[in-house]
């Protein structure tokens, strides 16, 4: 009878340790923000397509005013990236470009573990 018991235990046991490690992995292979930088304030209009999307690589387009006169409308856009000064674990990072209100950031993000960072986008 006491045998029964413990290969009901091994099991038991066996199973929490498959569920953990597999936590452990999926949590690993998610992608992770390490940094974010401002690339314009103040500005009269912002547009991203994708949001924070790192699965697709877009543009965010921006109007400002004249940074000399203040006055009148100037356009811009930025794309999202590879960066490749920020790896990590030898993977470029990517630099996602998002709208937040009147200010325009880049999401410096990993693309997990089972992903890399190409052209823009993690594949």
């Amino acid at each position: 009878m006491e045998k029964k018991g413990g290969a009901g235990m091994i099991i038991l046991v066996s199973i929490i340790i498959v569920i953990l490690i597999g936590g452990i992995l999926y949590y690993l292979s998610l992608p992770k923000q390490i940094g974010k930088e401002m690339n314009y304030p103040n500005l009269i209009s912002c547009e991203d397509s994708d949001g924070d999307n790192i699965k697709f690589k877009s543009t965010s387009v921006y109007t400002h005013s004249d940074s000399e006169t203040g006055e009148g409308e100037n356009r811009g856009s930025i794309t999202d990236y590879c960066d490749y000064e920020n790896s990590v674990n030898g993977k470029p990072a990517i630099k996602e470009a998002i709208c937040d209100g009147q200010n325009s950031y880049f999401l410096i993000k990993t693309c997990g573990w089972f992903s890399k960072c190409v052209d823009g986008k993690c594949e």
